[in-house]
């Protein structure tokens, strides 16, 4: 919950202000689950590249994601189902499918990969 009964909005409504990046609402709740605490540097930075690029356009072909990366994306998904859902119950017009398709997994092999010391030469 981002605000409560009274309208008085919560610590988790105050993080969800201060993502700038992506959706907000994604985001916090990602961050209050713990969504990152288990997940390596590189996988963390590789997952983000789903939130940040939302609104670029889609890699035509992108790779299937390694299998380290598989479980936390699947995750990702879930939640962003469950966001779209509470949009919709909240009034907010939301197609769900459409909303959990923005956050795209085109390039997060490439991330993980620069992240574990692959040179930009080497990922082009």
């Amino acid at each position: 919950r981002l605000v409560d009964s009274e309208r008085v909005v919560l610590l988790k409504g105050r993080a969800a202000a201060e993502v700038d990046a992506s959706d907000e609402v994604l985001v916090a709740e990602l961050l209050y689950r713990g969504f990152f605490n288990e997940l390596s540097p590189a996988a963390a930075a590789a997952v983000c590249s789903c939130l940040v690029a939302a609104d670029m356009e889609k890699i035509k072909r992108p790779q299937t994601p390694l299998p380290a990366l598989q479980p936390p994306l699947a995750t990702l998904r879930e939640v962003a189902t469950e966001v779209a859902r509470v949009y919709t119950d909240a009034g907010i017009a939301t197609d769900e499918a459409e909303y959990v398709q923005r956050f795209d997994s085109g390039m997060v092999n490439m991330v993980h990969a620069w992240c574990e010391g692959a040179t930009f030469a080497e990922l082009c």
